[in-house]
């Protein structure tokens, strides 16, 4: 059973009030983590497909991904938390294959083309249900193309800020702080879970900033071309269709004016599970699929009616017949179907429009509600439902006919249909009051558990677009980070540079296998864990504040003018004799490694480096 007193509110601020561990986890274990928010499908799910026009909207649900260093050079799926909402609990999840072995595969080949070539360990905590049409994969996309640039170095979070008051015609044209660049990435991401690559609707929405409406359209992807099929990797195939394919994307107001000034809602909205879920792909196929039958069709009214209209001299041409005698006729004639579906999204964006300016208007409010409901029934024709969609839909246009409201309800499936979430539109405060009995009275009556996933009016509006959660390289961390945790610059002992974040148990027991590990906050330094004194090391400040500058510089020459500022900096014999050697020797004898230092130049004007070796360095960079 569902009620408004015991329903935890569906919004990320909510989530982490009442799990606070499951992000305390992810923050306290990952060096970098971005978000991006869960959008459903106002109109245009499937007429995208084709160059129509898509209308979505965001919701305050979100998908944060978490990115923690690892040895090996290898890149791993981690933990995966998923919000299960009609359970009120996060349950333990993982990506299924074949998604989880290309999608890893596509990231290593991503990260060696640009020379990047650590170990990381992908975490995922995800608020938004799976398989409901809430586009998930969207998110999860277009989060994790965010923190692959960031981790290249192509991006800065201060860019990234940047990008919520540029236009979205400026972004896409000049790519704008890399905008098309990480939703190009996203696209090839989002068909990981797709089979295919999609129109990049889904990806697209999470990436803007607005609390209206996100309106997109592209050219149809050609899949198909000659120099697209030459490319031996099937990634490089993808890549040379997404890059060739032209799209644009806005936000609503940018295209209304009038909005810009941020007027209520005069409608509100929220989704209902219908207790079913599906993998939008296999729907999608099914869909497609529908080309095979439509091509036997086509066949057979070719193979019918030539004999008949030659043997009757018929005096014109049949439309039908003008159709089917094309090639790819099975595909003419399943866009006929789809045309009704791109005509419906222009409808409502004058809908929209009509209500944004106008209100309650008694005719805006009913010609939107009729085009919703239009789209429905369109999608109902295509097969594009279930019988519990059906249930729940007649069960809701009659409970709220009893309201005695003029306009009733609009309701439309979200996403690829066929389960999933039925989204809805009301102009009545009724329904504020009614709608956890009515989901009461949906959830006894039918064999599956249906919840109210996201209410506009409880819930709240989302505005935020995709964001840099935590990036402890740019100096911003979370308050979920646990106290005591240790961040580390570590230069490993394959001679890689990394970041990394300990819980401080973690950072205890890890701390007698460091080779190395410098601590300027204590003023010490270790090796495996064994605190050096000072008769074994003449200067703890200067040898702190040396291996910070090399570790910063690596593998390059700094000059002695550049060092801290100490006795020993400026004569070569002198730094030679109390820090090179002396911490050289007690590395040697307790960890049986040589540490590569380099030293050379003249007595008052040298230069020193640390290359590559089997001593593993560690640097507290702060502690929280």
């Amino acid at each position: 059973m569902s009620s408004q007193t015991t329903r935890i509110k569906s919004n990320s601020e909510t989530l982490k009030g009442k799990f606070p561990e499951i992000y305390q986890d992810l923050f306290s274990r990952c060096f970098l983590v971005t978000s991006a928010p869960g959008t459903f499908w106002w109109s245009g799910e499937y007429g995208v497909r084709w160059g129509g026009m898509a209308i979505t909207q965001k919701i305050p649900l979100r998908t944060y991904i978490g990115l923690e260093a690892t040895d090996g050079g290898r890149v791993k799926l981690g933990d995966y938390k998923a919000y299960i909402i009609s359970d009120k609990e996060f349950r333990s999840s993982a990506v299924e294959e074949p998604s989880a072995s290309n999608l890893i595969r596509f990231v290593e080949t991503w990260l060696k083309k640009r020379n990047y070539n650590k170990g990381i360990t992908i975490h995922i905590v995800s608020e938004i249900p799976y398989r409901s049409g809430l586009n998930a994969s969207g998110a999860f996309a277009a989060s994790l193309s965010l923190s692959l640039h960031l981790l290249v170095d192509a991006v800065t979070p201060k860019e990234i800020e940047k990008w919520k008051n540029i236009p979205a015609s400026e972004l896409i044209k000049e790519n704008k702080y890399c905008f098309v660049d990480i939703f190009h990435t996203s696209r090839h991401l989002n068909s990981m879970f797709h089979g295919s690559i999609h129109s990049g609707a889904s990806p697209f929405a999470p990436l803007l900033n607005t609390p209206y409406p996100v309106i997109y359209f592209a050219e149809r992807a050609e899949e198909t071309k000659e120099e697209i099929k030459t490319e031996k990797n099937i990634f490089d195939q993808q890549e040379k269709i997404i890059k060739s394919t032209n799209f644009l994307g806005l936000r609503m107001e940018e295209l209304f004016s009038f909005l810009k000034n941020q007027p209520p809602w005069p409608i509100d909205f929220g989704l209902i599970f219908s207790g079913t879920t599906r993998m939008s792909a296999h729907v999608i196929n099914s869909i497609l699929q529908n080309t095979d039958g439509l091509r036997d069709t086509a066949l057979f009214i070719k193979k019918e009616f030539k004999k008949y209209l030659t043997d009757n001299g018929t005096l014109f041409m049949p439309s039908f017949y003008e159709i089917v005698n094309q090639k790819e006729a099975g595909e003419k004639l399943l866009r006929k179907y789809i045309d009704p579906l791109m005509i419906v999204p222009l409808e409502l964006l004058k809908a929209f429009k009509g209500i944004f300016q106008m209100g309650l208007s008694e005719t805006n409010i009913k010609s939107f509600f009729e085009i919703m409901n239009k789209n429905y029934d369109i999608l109902t024709m295509l097969g594009i439902s279930n019988a519990n969609i059906d249930y729940i839909s007649s069960f809701l246009r009659k409970e709220t006919k009893k309201f005695g409201t003029e306009f009733g309800i609009a309701l439309k499936t979200t996403g690829s249909g066929k389960g999933g979430d039925l989204l809805f539109a009301v102009a009545s405060r009724d329904l504020y009051y009614k709608i956890d009995s009515l989901i009461e009275q949906l959830d006894s009556a039918v064999q599956y558990k249906i919840s109210l996933d996201y209410a506009s009016w409880i819930d709240g509006i989302s505005q935020e677009g995709v964001k840099v959660e935590q990036s402890l390289t740019h100096k911003i961390s979370s308050d979920f980070i646990i106290k005591g945790s240790i961040y580390l610059k570590t230069l490993s002992s394959l001679g890689r540079v990394e970041s990394s974040i300990y819980t401080i148990n973690d950072f205890e027991n890890e701390k007698p296998k460091m080779d190395l590990l410098i601590n300027p906050f204590e003023k010490a330094i270790y090796v495996r864990g064994e605190k050096l004194t000072s008769r074994e090391i003449h200067s703890t400040r200067a040898t702190t504040g040396l291996i910070k500058i090399l570790l910063d510089n690596f593998n390059k020459e700094v000059s002695n003018r550049d060092l801290p500022k100490s006795s020993y900096g400026s004569d070569r014999n002198e730094f030679q004799s109390k820090i090179i050697s002396p911490l050289s020797k007690i590395i040697l004898n307790r960890t049986k490694k040589k540490i590569n230092f380099s030293l050379r130049g003249r007595l008052v004007d040298f230069r020193i480096k640390i290359g590559p070796s089997d001593v593993g360095i560690f640097y507290v960079e702060r502690s929280f």
